[in-house]
């Protein structure tokens, strides 16, 4: 006659069944090893068996970070790069950010576009940086059908590449070196003068 399947011990890892037919499936719900026990009969003759199923990446899992993203430094008008990486079926990425300082109380999300590309992606590209964006703070949210985690804060810092001084005071001090420089030769000439 037909084989039927059953479990007489134990039991596989939540999410997961053993069908009459033999046949485990499902989604299993969180990670873990599971031992159990299953027997075949067709009705005459039964054997059993020990069996054990280790789940690694569990579907109903919400993802866990294994590196944040860090703090960047950039010259005004440069990129700056911010990555993070997570496991355990992490299927979606918005990237967020503060333009309130220290206090990063107030998270915008980001979407692409000129100055930013991906935004839904482990990788947020900040394009063209400028000098008053200092401080500006940047997190991901990483999330799966299971639930959400959110990253560190990430600080940027941009260095400005204008040099310190306007153009007046440059040749304000050019016009008082040249102006002492007239005077000492005056003065050679005079002593020139004298000597003949």
């Amino acid at each position: 006659g037909p084989i039927t399947w059953t479990i007489v011990s134990g039991g596989p890892p939540s999410g997961l069944s053993l069908s009459p037919n033999g046949v485990i499936s499902g989604v299993p719900t969180s990670r873990g090893s599971s031992s159990f026990t299953v027997s075949a009969s067709n009705g005459t003759v039964s054997a059993t068996k020990a069996l054990s199923i280790n789940v690694v990446s569990a579907g109903g899992s919400e993802p866990v970070i294994i590196t944040h993203p860090q703090s960047q430094t950039v010259r005004e008008g440069g990129n700056a790069h911010f990555t993070v990486l997570a496991e355990f079926n992490a299927a979606f990425y918005q990237w967020q950010i503060s333009t309130s300082g220290d206090a990063g109380w107030a998270w915008e999300n980001l979407s692409n576009g000129q100055r930013v590309t991906g935004s839904n992606t482990d990788e947020l590209v900040w394009r063209k940086a400028r000098a008053d964006e200092t401080g500006f703070q940047f997190r991901c949210v990483v999330s799966n059908y299971a639930g959400s985690v959110t990253s560190d804060v990430a600080t940027l810092t941009v260095l400005s590449t204008s040099r310190g001084g306007d153009d007046s005071e440059g040749g304000g001090c050019d016009s008082g070196f040249f102006g002492v420089v007239s005077i000492l030769l005056a003065l050679l000439s005079l002593l020139v003068m004298r000597k003949n």
